[in-house]
């Protein structure tokens, strides 16, 4: 029998999730940058069930790990 907290983990696929502004935080944005970024279709993926927004802490982590440079004149492909 599963507990309340590994049927959380098995549904989320063991990702914690954040909500916009712990998001932000985590990423050391302004909410508003967030915001932006979501209608533009820039910035981490997110889940949006209703008028829920929320971000996996994986996906973020993802998010920075792509965006990882050794040099300040390395170009971001996109």
């Amino acid at each position: 029998m599963m507990g309340n907290s590994q049927a959380l983990e098995s549904i989320n696929g063991g990702s914690e999730r954040l909500t916009n502004s712990e998001a932000a935080e985590y990423l050391g944005l302004k909410t508003a940058t967030l915001n932006k970024w979501r209608v533009y279709g820039d910035g981490p993926p997110f889940l949006k069930v209703g008028r829920l927004i929320q971000y996996r802490k994986a996906d973020l982590d993802s998010y920075l790990n792509e965006r990882l440079m050794r040099s300040t004149s390395e170009v971001l492909a996109r």
